[in-house]
């Protein structure tokens, strides 16, 4: 099913929407229960799904960010958000964890990138998304992630935040560069999405200053400068964008009275017939 008009359907579906595309693609054609495993693996990693797991209640819950910076060689298999477990992931309309197991890492670390990777994952824990720390290819990846689903508000949203921290050139500091998507989807009386993306310009950490803290500073203030950026963009051009894709007011321009206190429904079923009355609340 590999660049299949089904595939590219279900790598697109709006953050949290997963079920229901499968379940709405399966109905003309069935074959896409048992054959979309990697279009939805790579739905997965771009909205940067989390998938938790406890294998024993004496252990402590195992956390998979899914993205492509914890994917290890085995197709379905991922790091967990400390880099320190390893597991296999079973695909479906909810993917789940199947088995896990304890991460050796086989490329030599340095100490010092070890103890940064540690302190920025504990300085990102507890920040309001779930975020993952991994060391690979000489340097230390970390993602931030957030999937956000309100039925009843009628929206859903997720946040992916990548970065990667280096040793600067001169082997005296460190460089941060990153990037950061943010996807929404709205569907009151329209089906509006859309897509945010912003590049951080390569920062450098300020001389004198904890590493870690240092790189959650950056981290921080690109991240609300985009936030800041986000919101501007919707008060100036979103809001009368969707309001262009709502329903049009009816031809006589004039709206319905949804004041529940001047709508009462007679119950005088005379002739079968109900008689919608306009009523004054009572005093």
């Amino acid at each position: 099913m590999a660049d299949s008009v089904e595939s590219t359907v279900i790598a697109a579906s709006p953050p949290g929407c997963l079920p229901q595309v499968l379940g709405d693609l399966s109905v003309i054609s069935p074959a896409v229960a048992t054959n979309s495993n990697a279009a939805i693996q790579q739905y997965c990693e771009s909205n940067g799904m989390v998938l938790t797991s406890s294998t024993d209640r004496d252990e402590p819950m195992t956390k998979v960010l899914m993205c492509r910076q914890a994917r290890v060689d085995g197709t379905d298999e991922y790091m967990d958000v400390t880099g320190r477990k390893q597991c296999t992931i079973s695909w479906g309309p909810v993917p789940s964890i199947l088995s896990v197991k304890d991460r050796t890492n086989d490329e030599t670390t340095d100490s010092d990138m070890r103890t940064l990777a540690d302190a920025g994952f504990e300085a990102f824990e507890g920040q309001g998304m779930t975020s993952g720390v991994w060391i690979k290819d000489g340097a230390i990846h970390i993602v931030r992630s957030s999937l956000v689903m309100r039925e009843r508000g009628l929206w859903s949203g997720s946040w992916l935040a990548e970065y990667v921290v280096r040793t600067s050139s001169g082997g005296s500091g460190w460089t941060v560069t990153g990037s950061l998507k943010i996807r929404t989807h709205f569907w009151e009386d329209s089906n509006v999405q859309s897509t945010f993306t912003r590049r951080m310009p390569e920062s450098v950490t300020t001389d004198g200053n904890p590493v870690a803290r240092e790189v959650v500073r950056i981290v921080l203030d690109f991240e609300n400068k985009c936030h800041a950026s986000l919101d501007g963009l919707v008060d100036t051009s979103c809001r009368p964008a969707c309001k262009a894709l709502r329903r049009r007011q009816p031809m006589n321009g004039l709206k319905f009275d949804w004041n529940v206190h001047r709508q009462t429904l007679s119950r005088d079923l005379t002739d079968n017939t109900a008689q919608l009355v306009d009523a004054k609340p009572a005093r």
